[in-house]
């Protein structure tokens, strides 16, 4: 996945974080607020954990 790509899910998980909390943000509510397949995601991040280390 380009950097990119990996940014643009960043900049939406940190939005639903602040808007939701951590605990109500889900990969598949992830998904489709990037507009990427469950495979993209999990190709390039273990879990929703693994992307809050992106984004620190």
């Amino acid at each position: 996945m380009s950097e990119d790509l990996k940014s643009r899910i960043a900049l939406v998980f940190r939005a639903e974080v602040a808007e939701t909390g951590f605990n109500h943000v889900s990969v598949v509510h992830l998904m489709k607020k990037s507009g990427i397949r469950r495979q993209t995601f999990y190709d390039n991040f273990q879990d929703k954990y693994d992307l809050l280390g992106y984004t620190i």
